[in-house]
């Protein structure tokens, strides 16, 4: 697999993308245990706020990793991913998937470029919708300076 570089990951089409894996959210949801087998990082489950009504809480030994779940129909799905330190929101540390791409596995790196393949190509086709847009505007400004350059050159 070609590795993205960590100027790519940490650019606007990065941060554009959703974070729309949780429970509550509109993508699709993921379990955790095949989540867990992505990454090449070893987190530990602890109790966190709202453990004890299905929610689960895991982290790295430094903290910087934190993985949040919950459980339905005896199955936990991945809710939200907290990762360093405000990567990709100047507020908190919620990270869409790329924001661990640093720490997936092969596997990992391969659903999350399927996962995202969808609102990828939306941002390819809005970029080349305002291709399309700015190429029109160049057409009228320079038909104005056309126009423009008619009416200094009509004496």
């Amino acid at each position: 697999m070609k590795a993205i570089s960590t100027q790519l990951l940490n650019s606007d089409i990065i941060k554009k993308l959703p974070d729309n894996y949780g429970i509550n959210k509109t993508g699709g949801v993921i379990r955790m245990d095949q989540f867990l087998s992505f990454i090449t990082v070893k987190l530990n489950k602890t109790d966190g706020l709202g453990s004890d009504m299905g929610w689960s809480y895991r982290k790295n030994d430094t903290g910087s990793l934190i993985m949040q779940g919950g459980w339905y129909k005896e199955v936990e799905w991945l809710d939200c991913i907290k990762y360093g330190k405000n990567l990709q929101n100047p507020y908190n540390n919620f990270v869409n998937l790329f924001g661990i791409w640093d720490i997936l596995n092969d596997n990992g790196r391969t659903f999350v470029l399927d996962y995202y393949k969808k609102d990828l190509e939306e941002l390819i086709f809005a970029e080349e919708q305002s291709i399309v847009f700015y190429n029109r505007k160049i057409s009228i400004c320079e038909s104005k300076i056309q126009q423009i350059n008619e009416i200094i050159n009509c004496k």
